[in-house]
Formats: C-alpha cells, sequence, structure tokens
C-alpha cells in the first residue's frame, strides 16, 4: 500500500486526505483517487479510510464512480462479493450509501440491481435496513 493509502488508516492524517480531495489541486485529487482502486473493499471496511473513500467518491468523477462499482460489484474468484461484505460492514455500508446518494441514472440503477437480491438477507442487520431505507424510502421497512 503506498504512502498516501496508509495515511487514510490513521486518525488525524485522513482528514488531510479528504481535505485534498475535496479542496486540493485537480492532479493530487486524481492521483489520490487513482490509488484507492484495487482496494475499495480494504479501505472502506476501516474506520478512518472509509471516510476517504467516502470523499473520492463525493469527489470524484463519473468515471471514477463506475470504476470503484465495477470493482465493488464483481465477484471474487472465491465466490464473495466485494459489495455483500461492504453492505454487512459497519463503516464499509456508509460507502455503499455515499454512491447511492451521488450517482444517478443508469449508473445508479446498475448499483440497485446488485443491491436489490441482498436486501432481503440484510433486512436484520441495521445497516442493511439503512441500505433498503435509501432504495425504498418509507415503504420498505414497514413490510
Amino acid at each position: 500500500m503506498g504512502m498516501s493509502l496508509r495515511l487514510t488508516e490513521l486518525t488525524s492524517s485522513n482528514y488531510v486526505i479528504q481535505h485534498v480531495i475535496e479542496r486540493g489541486k485537480p492532479e493530487d485529487r486524481e492521483k489520490i483517487i487513482a490509488g484507492v482502486f484495487g482496494q475499495v473493499l480494504e479501505l472502506s471496511k476501516h474506520k478512518f479510510a472509509s471516510n476517504v473513500i467516502e470523499k473520492c467518491v463525493a469527489c470524484g468523477t463519473f468515471e471514477d464512480r463506475q470504476r470503484m462499482i465495477d470493482e465493488i460489484t464483481e465477484v471474487n474468484s472465491d465466490n464473495s462479493s466485494p459489495l455483500l461484505a461492504m453492505m454487512k460492514d459497519g463503516f464499509g455500508n456508509y460507502v455503499i450509501q455515499k454512491l447511492l446518494d451521488v450517482t444517478e441514472g443508469e449508473q445508479r440503477a446498475q448499483l440497485v440491481a446488485q443491491i436489490k437480491p441482498q436486501l432481503l438477507a440484510l433486512k436484520r442487520y441495521t445497516y442493511g435496513k439503512h441500505l433498503a431505507s435509501s432504495i425504498y424510502p418509507r415503504t420498505y421497512l414497514s413490510n
């Protein structure tokens, strides 16, 4: 893991990284966002690094978000699902919620299509309820 990615896991330095993503030079933002690819799941499950991933989602381009969606929706060789792992995780689920908040149109529809089959299994988990309410406001949780 590169130096900047290790810094995302530290209490104070993750705020510096988030600041650079949000207010720094475009080329610095691009370097940081490019550095998270291939590690979105791992970083999303970390208390401080997940905040950096959320900032990458919020401040990244359409293409950056698509690349993250592609990464987390691809089933691994051991048939594990990064998306499902993130949906069950106390920090990773916030990254999924942020993706749902900022994506639109076909990109959001693609993400929702991958999440929907998992929702019934996740309904009993607090995190699953939050995701369900992001997709089905007001109606899903009353059933």
